[in-house]
């Protein structure tokens, strides 16, 4: 048996494009006087559905809630 692989260089596909909106918002405070920082982060707010590229999806909406404390 013979493989091969077989292409038509006619067929393609357009993606079309897209817009994503990221966001985040920092709350600076002090907890028992030791300075702290919460962050809150949020990709693809919108939750948009998109191709990323040809043959793979953008990635759905994330939230990421930190807190950072500076000793």
């Amino acid at each position: 048996m013979d493989w091969g692989i077989i292409q038509r260089w006619s067929n393609t596909d357009i993606i079309p494009s897209y817009t994503v909106y990221d966001g985040g918002v920092r709350y600076k405070t002090k907890f028992d006087k030791i300075p702290t920082i919460f962050l809150l982060n949020i990709t693809n707010l919108t939750n948009k559905e998109y191709w990323r590229s040809s043959s793979s999806f953008g990635k759905p909406r994330n939230i990421a809630l930190s807190m950072k404390m500076e000793f």
